[in-house]
């Protein structure tokens, strides 16, 4: 696949050259060509992120490429916007057509349950693998092959926007797909007329790993009646789990050139192990056959317990209702438990899963019968879709953070206008002596003194009329 990124087309031109030169290999055909066509379906996706025409700019879209350049050319695109490859692990939230972008893609990686993804990418000479957290991890010799391969390795150190080890991890761990992204070129974004030559340079590293397809193991799992063993699970000894195919208990997979021991087990039969040795550009083909286990004479229940993806899941309680009875499953997810003939409920539940209810009979039939529990992962918070949950809680933070900034601006009212001021200009003068001041400043101000108190005009009228009666009445007392 290419162009999980809008900024990464490079893979878009280089995965069609690759399935242009795989279709001619076969038409006349190529014995490697023909051989990994045989083993392996190619399923070739040169476009995700259909946002790269958006940063193509003024840049040539073709050119003649009849003339080796002297040095590759690396145009200057950037992008302002999100990208398919930001929301594939729920690291952005964003709407619209890359949000639908990346739900296609994720549906895709679910359905097809890829055994190999090839991303091929620009901006460095590296390449980046899944860590499995497994004692040997076969990604890495796959990823040591690739480097070898290259006749001329590039040698950069850049920060460009492309697949890393988060996005690879989580894929690996979410969906069981192994991505391995092979940065083929410094450049991510390289001049048209530069591609061809990236293209000779790519080919040889990008056919070792479609050689990959061609190694490994394969077989089927019947009994001792030559029924198919649907339930079997195989185990390559120190490596990751791989369970069988479930239509015809077939199995089909991919390894290194090497030697392993591969475990086969089932509820109620004896485990079958084989030390087998593979070798390069073959697939060794195993017959498995198990035979009953004669000692289980015992009635009861066995089974396991995993999820959408066969991953085990460990500790998840199972409960029989009617016994009153709970045990728990071990690492691998297994489980059993003795039990007389009857009718039982099973619920089974586990962290982070959606519970599972199972009714089934037990009935005389000597050993165990197998219960099989896939559980669905628990998308929701507190009974709520995490879309959901995120946005209420967005809300109750605002919320909270409005309340507090309105008992922030009441209490500073408060201190500012309360019965003593809180006021830092008081501060400077609160230790002020006025008997240092200057004369000038010491001097108290002039008083003019009061000489008579004040009256309105009517006061001044009342008292002259009053004056002028006091000296009419003088003048007649005179006169008598």
């Amino acid at each position: 696949m290419a162009n999980l990124y809008a900024t990464q087309p490079l893979g878009r031109e280089l995965s069609i050259y690759l399935a242009r030169h795989l279709l001619s290999g076969h038409s006349i055909g190529n014995p490697v060509i023909v051989n990994i066509l045989n083993n392996t379906i190619i399923h070739v996706i040169p476009v995700i992120d259909t946002a790269f025409e958006q940063i193509w700019g003024g840049y040539e879209k073709q050119a003649p490429g009849n003339a080796r350049p002297d040095h590759y050319t690396c145009n200057n695109i950037t992008a302002d916007f999100k990208q398919v490859g930001d929301q594939v692990i729920g690291g952005a939230r964003v709407n619209g057509e890359l949000k639908s972008v990346a739900n296609a893609f994720k549906h895709l990686l679910m359905e097809e349950k890829f055994d190999l993804v090839l991303n091929i990418e620009g901006g460095s000479g590296r390449v980046i693998y899944p860590k499995t957290g497994t004692k040997v991890n076969i990604f890495e010799n796959y990823a040591e092959k690739y480097l070898k391969s290259f006749k001329n390795r590039p040698e950069c150190h850049r920060n460009v926007k492309g697949t890393d080890q988060t996005i690879t991890d989580g894929i690996y761990s979410e969906f069981g797909v192994p991505v391995i992204t092979g940065k083929v070129t410094c450049c991510e974004y390289p001049s048209v007329v530069d591609i061809p030559y990236i293209w000779r340079e790519a080919l040889a590293p990008l056919m070792t790993v479609l050689t990959f397809a061609t190694t490994g193991i394969q077989g089927f799992v019947i009994d001792e009646r030559k029924q198919p063993m649907r339930n079997a699970t195989l185990r390559i000894v120190g490596y990751n789990r791989f369970d069988i195919t479930r239509q015809n208990a077939k199995f089909k997979i991919m390894l290194p050139e090497g030697r392993y021991i591969v475990e086969v087990s089932c509820h109620g039969y004896a485990n079958a192990t084989f030390d087998t040795a593979v070798e390069n550009g073959k697939f060794v083909y195993l017959p498995v056959i198990l035979q009953r286990n004669l000692n289980e004479t015992t009635p009861g229940i066995r089974g396991y317990v995993r999820d959408s993806y066969n991953h085990p899941i460990a500790a998840a309680v199972i409960t029989i209702v009617e016994k009153n009875l709970t045990i728990e499953s071990d690492s691998e997810g297994k489980y059993s438990v003795a039990m007389a003939p009857g009718t039982y409920t099973l619920n089974v539940s586990a962290p982070g899963f959606h519970p599972s209810v199972k009714y089934f009979t037990i009935d005389g039939v000597v050993g165990s019968h197998v219960v099989m529990f896939t559980l669905v992962k628990d998308k929701t918070v507190w009974g709520l879709p995490r879309l959901a949950f995120v946005i209420m809680m967005g809300f109750v933070c605002f919320g909270t953070l409005g309340l507090l900034l309105m008992f922030y601006v009441a209490c500073k009212r408060k201190s500012e206008y309360g019965p003593v001021s809180q006021n830092p200009f008081y501060e400077d003068f609160k230790d002020f002596d006025e008997s240092k001041e200057t004369e000038v400043f010491a001097r108290p101000l002039p008083v003019k003194p009061i000489t008579r108190p004040y009256f309105d005009d009517d006061d001044d009228t009342d008292a002259d009329a009053s004056s002028e009666d006091e000296e009419n009445e003088f003048d007649l007392l005179h006169s008598k």
